[in-house]
Formats: C-alpha cells, sequence, structure tokens
C-alpha cells in the first residue's frame, strides 16, 4: 500500500520497509517464463515485454505516490522512457494499470 509522503504514518519504519521490500523485488525480479518452451518464439518476447512493462509501472505507481520529493524524479523518468520505449513496440495494449502508471508520468506531446 502506498501512502502520500504528507501522511503521518509515512516516516514510520514498517511503512519504509513495505516500500523498499516491494521496491527490492520489482527491481530483482526475474522476468523468465516457465512451462512455455513450444510457443512461438515472438509470443514469448511479446509476453517478456508486458511483464516488464508490468514491472516499470510497479517501480514508478509507488514511487511517484509515495515519493518524498517535488517536481520530476529522474529514475522516474527513466523507468517511464524504458517504457515508452516498449510500447513503442505494441500494436496494442491490453494491461489498463500500466498504461494508466505510465501515461500519468508523460508531459510531452510526442509521447
Amino acid at each position: 500500500m502506498a501512502i502520500y509522503y504528507s501522511e503521518p504514518n509515512y516516516l514510520k519504519a514498517d511503512h519504509q520497509g513495505h516500500l523498499d521490500d516491494l521496491h527490492s523485488r520489482l527491481d530483482n525480479a526475474d522476468l523468465h517464463i516457465y512451462g512455455q518452451q513450444d510457443s512461438p518464439h515472438q509470443d514469448v518476447s511479446n509476453t517478456v515485454q508486458f511483464l516488464e512493462l508490468a514491472r516499470l509501472a510497479g517501480l514508478i505507481y509507488p514511487s511517484s505516490v509515495s515519493g518524498d520529493f517535488s517536481g520530476r524524479s529522474p529514475q522516474i523518468d527513466s523507468w517511464t522512457r524504458l517504457a515508452l520505449d516498449i510500447l513503442a513496440t505494441f500494436n496494442s495494449c491490453l494491461y489498463p494499470f500500466s498504461l494508466i502508471i505510465i501515461g500519468c508520468e508523460i508531459d510531452r506531446d510526442e509521447d
């Protein structure tokens, strides 16, 4: 659960511990697909890209809503740029959570 940095529980060690654990797990996530050896290579590749998109959205969201900063974050900008690069390779994306989170970080019409 993400809490805004202005809320009283934000500085509590257990909340920060949960955020740190989530960040670590997402940052080190293994994006292999098990049991799909017989699938065409492109299907597996697309699935891995969709998983990476969800992973990036999962990193962006708690950092964005719970971050103790004002303005733009270079780390969030980097994750957003990676996500946009992945999205550019697809004709469509059926994962609204990822699209909404990434879309909220875009501030240029070109993106």
